[in-house]
């Protein structure tokens, strides 16, 4: 078995200051090397306090068009800020400057769907179940086919009922053919899930 020699100090592998290995083993991969372009493309962060004093003069914006957070996000599309030394949502700060602190189970919810958007005049102080509805107003929600973990489509829930409640194929017939299980067959048909199907 051969032995592992140890790398010369010419032969070891250099990165660019600030390139972490992940971003190195990028380049390599892509095959970007000295003369073909860009090596990587750095982000560069904003100045410490810029995103702030962006956010504070909003506070008494009186438009009615979506004001769009320009700075980090999370992935789900919401603004972050740095506030007295914690990172924060963005509208969640900025419902707190404009409305007040919320009481106890209140989320900031926007009244135009945007999760990015922190025009102090769509956000507003609700409970989970005020938000639930919101979205479906927004058509924003992740239910039935859209969550990503779902088998089943509209059109297979209702045909399963249809079958079910016409005597044409038991639960077994119905988990078997389309592949979910049991509990799941009998909740659908139960209309405990997928309740907003008739």
């Amino acid at each position: 078995m051969p032995r592992h020699r140890r790398r010369r100090a010419c032969e070891r592998v250099r990165r660019p200051r600030g390139l972490s290995l992940g971003s190195l083993q990028d380049v390599r991969r892509l095959g970007q090397g000295r003369g073909e372009g860009p090596r990587y493309v750095s982000k560069k962060r904003t100045p410490h306090g810029v995103a702030l004093n962006w956010l504070l003069e909003l506070v008494s914006y009186e438009g009615d068009d979506c004001k769009i957070w320009p700075f980090a996000k999370l992935r789900a599309g919401y603004g972050t800020v740095d506030w007295q030394g914690k990172t924060v949502t963005a509208h969640r700060l900025i419902c707190r400057l404009k409305h007040g602190e919320p009481e106890r189970g209140k989320i900031a919810a926007h009244r135009c769907g945007n999760p990015s958007c922190i025009n102090p005049n769509h956000l507003r102080w609700a409970t989970y179940a005020e938000n639930d509805a919101d979205k479906l107003i927004h058509d924003t929600h992740i239910r039935g086919e859209r969550n990503h973990e779902s088998k089943l489509t509209r059109h297979d829930v209702t045909a399963m009922r249809r079958a079910y409640d016409s005597g044409r194929a038991s639960l077994i017939d119905l988990y078997q053919r389309y592949g979910v299980s049991k509990s799941t067959a009998y909740r659908i048909l139960m209309r405990q899930s997928w309740t907003w199907l008739k």
